[in-house]
């Protein structure tokens, strides 16, 4: 394949600096100016043109009065690499090669030349030039959007055969909404797509009881969880006591506990949100019967926006430690499900 190369009109002829023997490629010059940089392509020297050791030596670059032949470029176009004496001539040249080139591009039609120039494809086929009045610079496609209708286009540029279209971003799916509606994004969905939970609930149980002591608010921690439709509400390794509310909307939150047998006092459980505010109480006299302890239920409907936890807490006033009861799916227990908007 042809190779694109340099030719200096405005290098001077000029003479070797110093001895170089049949294999050296750093050529020392008087004046390496206007010789080419080598960066659109080498170009070739004769030294000692005429005389009995002229040799032509293909080249890649000059830097300031060095001139540095391409590796196996010594003794090039039909001369023989020689060792040549400081003070020789130096000059740019053009080579058979060259002339040769250009004679088979005119003169043999089964040659192709052009094949760096259009990768390879005869630049003599008609087809590659016919594209409306010209072959213009393939453009870029445009980008598809949901609900185009198809078009031929007007653009004059043509397209490559592995050209692509860019297509709109993926949306993600909405939770739950309060009504039916066709939506309006221009995005759309992988067929693989996923709702976010449309009814979030979450049951968690303590297997760990623990002392209640008289007038001191305990809140309750679980360690264990019977069901959670989505992970986020509830953690056992941090913040163990709360349920979150991973969707906004109205939850039915509820709790039962167990607190150990004493005949004195009054027992609480409430439910708080957020660690502040009392959304539901129940409040318990002490069972006088020996052996029977205090159980309590309590439950409530909230509206809860994402993000929001409750928490449960006991208290008990009977003046003594007491404990909190670890029945099997009886105490305690903890739970919410999401009801809707």
């Amino acid at each position: 394949m042809a190779e694109r190369r340099s030719y200096p009109g405005a290098a001077p002829d000029t003479t070797l600096s110093s001895l170089i023997n049949s294999t050296t490629l750093s050529i020392p010059v008087t004046t390496g100016t206007g010789y080419p940089s080598g960066t659109t392509g080498p170009f070739f020297i004769c030294i000692d043109r005429g005389g009995i050791n002229e040799e032509k030596i293909k080249c890649v670059s000059t830097n300031a009065n060095t001139i540095s032949a391409v590796s196996g470029g010594r003794g090039a176009d039909g001369t023989v690499a020689v060792t040549h004496q400081s003070g020789e001539s130096v000059e740019a040249i053009i080579t058979a090669d060259d002339l040769n080139i250009l004679n088979s591009h005119a003169a043999d039609t089964s040659g192709d030349d052009h094949v760096s120039l259009l990768n390879s494809t005869r630049h003599g086929d008609s087809t590659l030039h016919t594209f409306g009045a010209a072959l213009a610079t393939p453009g870029t496609p445009s980008t598809s959007s949901v609900a185009d209708t198809a078009s031929s286009g007007t653009n004059a540029a043509a397209s490559r055969s592995d050209h692509r279209h860019a297509r709109e971003s993926f949306g993600s799916p909405v939770g739950v909404g309060a009504s039916n509606s066709q939506g309006s994004a221009t995005t759309t969905s992988r067929s693989d797509h996923v709702h976010a939970n449309l009814s979030p609930s979450v049951r968690v149980y303590g297997t760990i009881g623990g002392p209640l002591n008289s007038g001191i608010i305990y809140p309750i921690n679980f360690n264990s969880e019977r069901y959670k439709t989505d992970a986020g509400m509830h953690s056992t390794t941090t913040n163990t006591g709360r349920l979150v509310a991973t969707v906004a909307g109205k939850y039915h939150i509820f709790a039962h506990v167990d607190i150990s047998s004493n005949p004195t006092g009054t027992r609480w459980a409430y439910i708080q949100r957020n660690g502040t505010q009392t959304i539901a109480s129940e409040t318990r006299p002490a069972v006088p019967t020996a052996g029977y302890g205090n159980s309590i239920s309590i439950s409530t409907i909230w509206a809860m926006s994402a993000g929001d936890y409750v928490t449960l807490n006991l208290l008990q006033d009977s003046g003594s430690t007491l404990s909190l009861t670890v029945e099997p799916a009886f105490s305690p227990e903890f739970g919410m499900a999401w009801m809707g908007y």
